[in-house]
């Protein structure tokens, strides 16, 4: 074996890495060994797949360095260990927010992690635990050259329209603006749409939707991001597990004059403690389970759910008008995967965009593949894509490694 890229996705509430071996032509097509860290759960939990084994553990510890350690661990010892750490060529972080001027995926150098450090406000869920993880490998794995691949730089071709705010011009010059995020996914998922639909992605025209933990969508115009629901920081857009979306910023000063907020009082209210997880008074952030406890009747997940889903088309629906037609809409994200529920009653309400499910083909997709699950009457193409953020990020690192 030449040697393996780590890539690293940390989300809000898990962390996704993944090994891939690295030969001639770039990256094998399928992870030779994963770990999934579930940091939601108490304790968290760690499920690592290598060398033909499958593993669960707990894990006891505060920070996501302590959650993050026993699967490093398990990478290079014990029986799914499938390398040295020495053969560890690369490893690809996923960071949320580049900030005003990283575009595309760097080598991660004293001024890059820098310059991730001053983005680290607009992203406080992200860049802090990702950068944690960026020193911890660093270390660990010192033989290895450390990539970020930021979500923001898929929407660097965002036109300044689609991304001020109507507030002073001087906002602009200062970087106060829409940056748009789950760039990796949303280029990844127009990618796999356009080979499904075997069409040069240059000649298509998407609207591609991200489903996890966070949610949000992105008009894909002519393989290019057009306009995108996130802004400035994630927390614009839909109503997601624990952030709630947009909110009036008049409600938002109106608390912290009744309520005596500080800024932090509102960064905390909402990126963590909003969205579902507030709906339902705190009982989950998960839309899997808050649907499941609304089809069974139990009080108070009905509004909830109803909410979520009203503020997920209004958004989709809202970026209709930036393409000439509508080609076909992605949908990708973990909280997509596996449920043809969840993605049955988003699509109910899209009719007006010319979509019908074929729910046959709904319920039947499983798998990493991309699917088509629109009827032959529709008048654009309903695509599944599960989401493989991982490989791209692996796929940038392994590029910006040098000879290997």
């Amino acid at each position: 074996m030449t040697g393996l890229v780590l890539a690293v996705n940390a989300g809000s509430g898990t962390v996704v890495i993944e090994a891939y071996e690295v030969i001639r032509s770039g990256i094998g097509s399928e992870p030779l060994w994963s770990a999934a860290i579930v940091r939601h759960t108490d304790p968290q939990r760690l499920e690592v797949e290598g060398a033909g084994q499958r593993i669960e553990s707990e894990i006891h510890g505060d920070g996501i360095v302590d959650a993050v350690r026993p699967a490093i661990d398990r990478l290079v010892d014990g029986p799914t260990a499938v390398a040295t750490e020495s053969q560890v060529l690369a490893v690809g972080h996923r960071i949320v927010h580049g900030g005003p001027h990283l575009h595309g995926p760097a080598v991660i150098t004293s001024e890059v992690r820098d310059a991730l450090e001053r983005a680290a406000s607009l992203a406080p869920l992200h860049n802090p635990p990702a950068l944690a993880l960026v020193d911890l490998l660093r270390t660990r794995l010192d033989r290895s050259v450390q990539v970020a691949v930021v979500d923001t730089g898929f929407h660097h071709s965002i036109p300044d329209a689609a991304r001020v705010y109507g507030g002073p011009r001087e906002w602009l010059d200062r970087g106060l603006r829409a940056y748009g995020f789950h760039g990796i996914s949303h280029e990844d998922a127009s990618q796999r749409a356009a080979e499904l639909l075997d069409r040069p992605l240059a000649e298509c025209q998407f609207i591609t939707a991200h489903f996890g933990g966070g949610c949000s969508a992105t008009a894909v115009r002519n393989g290019r991001s057009a306009a995108t629901t996130m802004g400035f920081t994630p927390n614009e857009g839909m109503i997601m597990a624990a952030r709630s979306g947009t909110v009036d910023p008049g409600l938002v000063t109106h608390l912290m004059r009744t309520d005596g907020l500080s800024p932090d009082d509102v960064d905390e209210l909402l990126n963590r403690r909003s969205g579902l997880l507030g709906l339902t008074g705190g009982r989950t952030g998960d839309i899997t389970e808050a649907l499941a406890r609304a089809v069974s009747g139990e009080p108070g997940f009905a509004l909830a759910v109803e909410a979520y889903l009203h503020r997920a088309r209004r958004e989709i629906g809202g970026l209709r008008p930036t393409l000439d037609r509508l080609d076909a809409l992605v949908l990708t994200g973990s909280a997509l995967d596996g449920q043809p529920r969840l993605r049955a009653e988003l699509c109910r309400g899209l009719s007006y965009l010319g979509l019908e499910l074929d729910r046959a083909a709904n319920e039947a997709a499983t798998g990493r593949g991309a699917i088509d699950i629109a009827t032959d009457r529709s008048d654009a193409r309903i695509i599944l894509a599960p989401s493989n953020e991982e490989r791209s990020i692996a796929r940038a690192a392994i590029a910006l490694a040098g000879p290997h």
